[in-house]
């Protein structure tokens, strides 16, 4: 009963995904021009990030702050960057709908991050590896998030449609994944790990000292390394499997 509970409120996110982007039909229209320009924004310092517009977002790591937006000249205007304090929001201008666009990207260049948290339409990628303390990592989104970090420890909430794929170095891992879509982490190295999945799509993980697998989903679990196991508890309709 419980998985089926779960099951409804991932398909529920789909449809309320897709009745929010068909809602932008009946927003103002606005084509991109053909005249791809970049823009830098102002912004202070941050250590937090947010997600939720329409476009591609490129993080890289540097000793100095700044986000650039690649757009049409016409469609700049769409593209929102605002600070909340410690956060950095990346947002999309209200009753805009873009019809037509040649390219939208955001290149964000950061010191730290803390948190992360993906709720956009667009795709979101390292451009270089992030070299992190600690990362509380959310997404929600529609499109695939795709990171490279090296960090002591990282906390991730998935409940997105599209992919998460990871790579890299991890101490400490913990992952709750009630997503459709898939999460690619066989590349990413984690020492310690705890994954809590009740999701659709399918789980791939790596850990080297110890993994605990709790699993009530359809999607399956599939894990590599030489991680002793403390815990493998199985109750979805998905299996748990150790990998070559």
């Amino acid at each position: 009963m419980k998985t089926n509970s779960k099951i409804i409120n991932s398909l529920l996110f789909i449809v309320i995904a897709l009745f929010t982007i068909n809602l932008s039909v009946a927003q103002n229209k606005i084509k991109g021009n053909g005249n791809v320009t970049k823009e830098e924004r102002a912004i202070s310092s941050f250590n937090e990030l947010i997600v939720k517009g329409v476009y591609n977002v490129y993080l890289a790591q540097g000793q100095k702050e700044s986000v650039t937006v690649e757009a049409d000249e016409n469609l700049q205007q769409v593209v929102t960057v605002k600070n909340q304090g410690n956060t950095l929001v990346l947002g999309w201008k209200k009753g805009m709908n873009v019809k037509k666009k040649t390219k939208m990207n955001v290149y964000i260049t950061l010191k730290d991050l803390k948190r992360l948290k993906v709720t956009g339409v667009g795709n979101v990628k390292t451009a270089s590896e992030l070299s992190l303390t600690e990362l509380d990592l959310k997404v929600s989104g529609v499109g695939n998030t795709s990171l490279k970090l090296n960090c002591n420890k990282l906390e991730g909430e998935i409940s997105m449609v599209g992919n998460l794929t990871l790579e890299g170095k991890v101490g400490e891992m913990k992952l709750d994944n009630n997503g459709t879509g898939a999460l690619r982490g066989y590349n990413l190295i984690a020492q310690k790990l705890e994954v809590n999945n009740s999701g659709i799509g399918k789980v791939e993980v790596n850990a080297e000292e110890e993994i605990s697998i709790t699993s009530s989903g359809i999607g399956s679990v599939y894990y590599k390394g030489n991680a002793k196991t403390t815990k493998l508890d199985h109750k979805g309709i998905g299996k748990i499997k150790k990998v070559n």
